[in-house]
């Protein structure tokens, strides 16, 4: 975590502190400490690009997966996050190493 995240972390979090209820109007009742999980490599079954540049993205189960609607959120936040790559054409399908 950079030096600045760490010191705003304190700040924000502060037993008694208001800041963050000022700037929100929002008050925290408990702070949860986790770790986020990294995906290193999703490969989409189908993506494509329509005429009028929309995507149009199609995963394949063979089974009822109860976590489905969750998986195809983070499809939708990496596939948005890479969009302007994959209209420059520089999109890379190779997997990431981490």
């Amino acid at each position: 975590m950079h030096e600045y995240d760490t010191t705003l972390k304190r700040i924000l979090t502060r037993p008694g502190g208001t800041l963050l209820t000022r700037l929100t109007g929002l008050t925290v009742t408990r702070w949860m400490n986790v770790e986020l999980p990294e995906v290193h490599s999703r490969r989409a079954d189908l993506l494509g690009e329509t005429s009028d540049g929309r995507f149009i993205h199609v995963e394949l189960q063979s089974a009822n997966d109860p976590e489905m609607g969750q998986r195809m959120v983070e499809y939708a936040v990496a596939i948005r996050g890479c969009s302007a790559a994959f209209r420059n054409n520089s999109y890379s399908t190779s997997a990431k190493t981490g």
